[in-house]
């Protein structure tokens, strides 16, 4: 993608004014961090496609491997890396180019300093910018919607030519990315790229994890975790030392009683979320396809669609299934959230919730899914006339 620079005489403050103090810059923030994991190589070519673009995203839910394959691409690359990762004080202008400065500075010592705006940013990095420069940032999400996203966008489009830029984030950045698209100026790589394949997880378990699992236990996980790099990650260290039988009893608690999926999935995705958001996503969490008007139904509301492109929007283990607003959660995802609803309302309540959401789905001749929550309501009559 071109990139203009927009001349310095034309050079003006932007966004929140620099404060009279800024907090120290924390030097882990700008190094990149040394991560150890497998090496996935057809990620990693897809990554390399930054230099023809310009920009790339890693967009992908929590727990997807983002900063590990951001890490070890950057310590891998014979090209200088400035690194970046984001943190929500960090939502004002100033504090976003105080952190750029800090990063570039690592890797370019003789940058002119005290960038004030983006223009001057842009100017000191023209100055110096001989060759190919990579520059990472890391959790993006953190600044939605804040004046440092904003920046970022200006920065991005004024950066010289040889400069490439990878970000990962759980959400899409508020860039004009449509634009990006139509010039070739965007390299996108979402959650199916960074799925674990059944021979990744092989691979994964024989030559990082140095564990022997046999192909139908491999198959099995692959399927229940959907490739999910936390959730393999995490049944490695429940399972480590663990007898075949044991192993095989915690993956199929995999997401509702295993104690570390729970913390992680409480702590990262669901405390994140608004209260509203989050009680949409766990009262849903009965049907095993989603759309607005089966939400609404089962809710009694009006906001399912628009509800169900924001779990998508936020990457909130919510897959679109087509083009017309059918989503289903993710396996591991919905598992915890029927322990969550079990939690907060009760066996009966929830018995209640599976059969209602059982004759909205046989209504809307999604029969499988249907069938899946009469058995959970134990509402066998009903189950029973399905299977027939």
């Amino acid at each position: 993608m071109a990139r203009t620079t927009a001349p310095l005489s034309r050079a003006r403050l932007t966004g929140d004014p620099l404060p009279p103090t800024l907090a120290p810059v924390a030097p882990a923030k700008v190094r990149v961090p040394v991560l150890s994991g497998l090496t996935r190589q057809r990620v990693h070519d897809r990554l390399a496609g930054v230099w023809d673009h310009g920009l790339g995203l890693v967009v992908a839910p929590a727990g997807s491997g983002k900063t590990t394959l951001l890490a070890r691409f950057a310590a891998a690359s014979t090209d200088p890396v400035a690194w970046y990762r984001a943190e929500g004080r960090d939502e004002s202008e100033a504090a976003l180019l105080q952190h750029l400065e800090a990063a570039f500075v690592v890797i370019l010592p003789g940058v002119a300093r005290s960038w004030t705006s983006v223009e001057a940013a842009s100017s000191a990095l023209e100055q110096v910018a001989a060759g190919r420069i990579l520059l990472v940032i890391d959790d993006l999400h953190v600044l939605e919607s804040s004046p440092a996203e904003r920046a970022l966008e200006r920065f991005i489009d004024y950066l010289p030519a040889p400069l490439a830029v990878l970000i990962g984030s759980r959400s899409e950045p508020a860039f004009n990315l449509s634009r990006r698209r139509v010039s070739g100026g965007l390299l996108e790589i979402g959650p199916d790229d960074l799925r674990f394949r059944s021979w990744e997880v092989e691979r994964l378990f024989r030559d990082f994890y140095d564990v022997a699992v046999g192909p139908e236990e491999i198959a099995r996980l692959a399927r229940r975790t959907e490739g999910w790099a936390a959730g393999l990650q995490l049944f490695h260290l429940a399972t480590r030392g663990k007898s075949a039988d044991e192993r095989r009893r915690i993956l199929a608690s995999l997401g509702t009683s295993s104690r570390m999926v729970r913390e992680y999935l409480t702590r990262n995705v669901l405390a994140e979320l608004p209260a509203e958001l989050r009680s949409f996503l766990v009262n849903t969490s009965v049907l095993g396809v989603l759309s607005g008007p089966l939400c609404d139904r089962l809710l009694g509301r009006t906001d399912g669609a628009r509800n169900l492109e924001e779990l998508e929007r936020r990457r909130i283990f919510t897959i679109a299934l087509d083009d017309d607003g059918t989503y289903r959660y993710h396996e591991v995802l919905r598992g915890h959230l029927e322990g969550v609803l079990l939690e907060e309302q009760g066996e009966a309540a929830v018995r209640v919730a599976n059969r209602r959401a059982g004759e909205l789905l046989e209504a809307a001749e999604a029969l499988p899914e249907a069938l899946v929550a009469y058995c959970r309501a134990e509402a066998w009559a009903a189950a029973e006339r399905l299977v027939a």
